[in-house]
């Protein structure tokens, strides 16, 4: 893993996923790719952006051809937060259920671009408040619980269940992969969830919460103060817990969906898989 095998996170990992490593993208091989892209009958970085992911794509896959990332999949994951009846949010709790409804249904702006750009999509209920969801082709059950409880006043989630929505995510990029997904996107669903992740930045980046927090899906200045005010409560309720390490952190301040999508991202990493 791309991390000194020492520090937290890199314990943390070998511990989670025993077995596994992740590649660092090499750079002699981004300057392979780079003088092969200059080597082509066009002016040298006439196609931009294109040029730069095409380097970073070649390298994660470590010069193999030919380059490829179809087909795709789309995971859009979805969990509630117990932070959300604080009034941190212009929308209640229920819109995570009635959103997860529409993705299944084909009504969401998701489903319209995986239909144009060819992705294959599938639902991951990570821990909806309401209860597991009826059967259906497009959803993935990971459930970790019926939402997460209020951070403002605890841990969001107990270590053990945080371990365990990032193996679930790592499992989901793993066996995405070993049916033939060349790349992973990721996409979230959870009415407060962006309060969640203004405190993880908070704890991980040594941030402001006034700096840092946003207006969300739409939330007024005085909703947004408020949010501030929550998170930094947040931070000093769970500050034993976030000077332990990152994935205290994500225990204490994430939610359901945003630890499986970080387990599928490393899950992704460890297979070369952007």
């Amino acid at each position: 893993m791309d991390t000194p095998p020492s520090s937290p996170a890199g314990d943390a990992f070998a511990r989670l996923f025993p077995g596994e490593s992740i590649r660092p993208v090499v750079p002699a091989d981004l300057a392979a790719a780079r003088a092969y892209l200059d080597s082509l009958t066009k002016p040298v970085g006439s196609l931009g952006r294109l040029e730069h992911l095409a380097a970073r794509l070649w390298a994660m896959a470590g010069g193999a051809r030919p380059l490829a990332v179809e087909p795709g999949l789309m995971l859009t994951v979805a969990g509630d937060h117990g932070i959300a009846r604080q009034a941190v949010s212009p929308f209640p709790q229920a819109v995570t259920r009635q959103m997860v409804a529409n993705f299944l249904a084909g009504g969401a702006a998701i489903n319209a671009l995986c239909r144009c750009n060819g992705l294959e999509l599938r639902v991951v209920d990570a821990g909806c408040a309401g209860g597991p969801f009826a059967a259906h082709p497009l959803l993935l059950d990971r459930r970790q619980g019926d939402g997460t409880a209020d951070m403002s006043e605890g841990p969001a989630m107990s270590l053990a269940t945080c371990e365990a929505a990032l193996r679930a995510g790592f499992a989901l990029a793993r066996d995405a992969r070993e049916r033939g997904s060349r790349c992973l996107g990721l996409g979230e669903m959870g009415i407060a969830n962006s309060t969640a992740a203004t405190a993880l930045y908070c704890a991980l980046l040594d941030l402001a919460p006034d700096e840092a927090a946003g207006p969300g899906a739409g939330a007024e200045p005085a909703m947004v103060a408020r949010k501030a005010r929550l998170v930094a409560q947040a931070l000093s309720v769970n500050a034993d817990a976030v000077a332990r390490g990152p994935v205290e952190s994500l225990a204490a301040l994430g939610g359901f969906e945003i630890a499986v999508m970080c387990g599928a991202m490393l899950g992704a990493a460890a297979r070369g898989m952007p």
